[in-house]
């Protein structure tokens, strides 16, 4: 009907029944920076212990199929992105890493491994670009010393 036009439409049956994630008059938030639903939050969970219990292979996997459903999901792109470098799909793993911080330009954690990608492909200029982000963003990271050190190689035209 015509006077549901300006309606917020309820929230699906089944969906988290805990408090609303943002305030209401907050209008619409664009897709790429949507917060995450609860079942990505289980997808990055799974992901990271994929990552953590060094299962590459079944990450790899699992994390095609999760991009493919949530294409606009960084974690799960950096996920991805873990899982190619591991399995030795560089130039694919380089990729997905681009895209996550495409999608999220603050996720330090994947200007770092995307630095490191990008000088496996003889990439310096992208891998310094990409480390100098890292650094930016997390400055006091315990990396970052041994990342400064190799971007002072970098620049200089050295061998990393």
């Amino acid at each position: 009907a015509a006077s549901d036009a300006g309606a917020v439409a309820p929230q699906p049956a089944g969906q988290d029944a805990g408090p609303a994630e943002g305030a209401p008059d907050a209008g619409p938030v664009p897709d790429k920076r949507r917060p995450p639903s609860a079942q990505q939050k289980k997808l990055h969970e799974a992901g990271l212990t994929l990552l953590r219990t060094k299962k590459y292979a079944a990450l790899e996997k699992n994390a095609a199929g999760w991009v493919k459903r949530y294409p606009d999901d960084a974690m799960l792109r950096y996920l991805y992105g873990r899982g190619l470098f591991f399995q030795k799909k560089t130039r694919e793993a380089a990729g997905e890493l681009e895209r996550a911080v495409s999608l999220d330009p603050e996720m330090f954690e994947a200007y770092y491994e995307l630095g490191g990608v990008q000088l496996i492909l003889k990439n310096n200029t992208e891998a310094a670009q990409a480390l100098q982000r890292f650094l930016d963003l997390s400055p006091a990271d315990k990396r970052a010393p041994a990342v400064r050190a190799l971007l002072k190689k970098i620049k200089a035209g050295g061998e990393p």
